[in-house]
């Protein structure tokens, strides 16, 4: 028998989601690196973990759109991507130096991001977000 309530489940409306698209950067050095971490999860519902293994091998984007993804229990899936997915993967991907390999997403180190990495970047785009929608849904608080 667990003693502690599990944590409170946070998610966003589809309103809120769309807000979040429009508040990200559209400049800057890794605008388009946040842009497509936050379109990947949405349209595939992926888990972060199976975002930061993603290698540029894992995506497909001539043929029919999809991505390859490793889950938990060593268990691969496929999902189709949509086509605005596709076309930033498809610039991220040009802008990556690298093999088959090398990981689509990189952090300023040019390294693979972590989990950890990933959570910051979302953390950071979606503090704002947080507040407004944590205040529209409990006024009192």
């Amino acid at each position: 028998m667990k003693r502690t309530a599990p944590p409170q489940t946070d998610y966003l409306e589809h309103d809120e989601i769309e807000a979040l698209f429009k508040s990200l950067p559209q400049k800057g050095v890794f605008s388009l690196r946040d842009r497509a971490i936050f379109t990947i999860l949405y349209n595939t519902g992926a888990r972060v973990q199976e975002i930061a293994d993603l290698r540029i091998a894992d995506v497909d984007l001539d043929g029919p759109f999809r991505v390859r993804l490793h889950g938990k229990g060593d268990k691969w899936r496929s999902c189709p991507l949509w086509t605005e997915t596709a076309e930033l993967l498809k610039r991220l991907v040009a802008g990556v130096q690298g093999s088959q390999s090398s990981p689509l997403f990189m952090s300023r180190q040019r390294k693979p991001l972590t989990r950890f990495g990933i959570y910051k970047i979302v953390k950071r785009h979606t503090g704002s977000l947080r507040r407004s929608t944590l205040e529209k849904r409990f006024p009192m608080i």
